[in-house]
């Protein structure tokens, strides 16, 4: 398998790069992962990914929407309006480049339209009894 860095100091800014999205994005923790080329993500729904540009400051947003040409150009119009740019436009699929870091209500709409899971807040309250901790007699 071939690796997708040049070298461990590249891996680890990238990686750098798409947690400081991951938490803007408000993302589930199981969303950032290597994919088949050790590349980091944060996966989304279906084939739908995020994955930093490459020049360490920009992200690229992929977005399949699997032969649904018209949700393809409304989801372009929803990621536009939080900075995307298109930069491959496909029938039903397309790549677009994100320059800066979403606001919350951007933040919102990327997660709806790649479909990333929102992280869950802690539950409230005592911990399960199988968390606590152990007490000896």
């Amino acid at each position: 398998m071939k690796y997708s860095y040049k070298s461990r100091e590249h891996e680890k800014s990238d990686k750098e790069q798409l947690v400081s999205l991951h938490n803007a994005l408000n993302a589930a923790a199981t969303r950032l992962r290597l994919d088949d080329c050790r590349l980091w993500t944060i996966r989304g729904r279906g084939s739908n990914y995020i994955s930093t540009w490459g020049d360490g400051r920009s992200w690229l947003i992929y977005v399949s929407l699997d032969g649904r040409p018209q949700a393809w150009t409304y989801a372009k119009r929803r990621l536009a309006a939080v900075g995307c740019r298109v930069t491959q436009n496909g029938d039903d699929e397309g790549c677009l480049r994100l320059p800066l870091l979403p606001d919350p209500d951007g933040a919102e709409v990327i997660r709806e339209v790649v479909g990333i899971r929102l992280r869950q807040p802690p539950p409230k309250g005592p911990p399960p009894p199988f968390l606590r901790p152990l007490t000896l007699p």
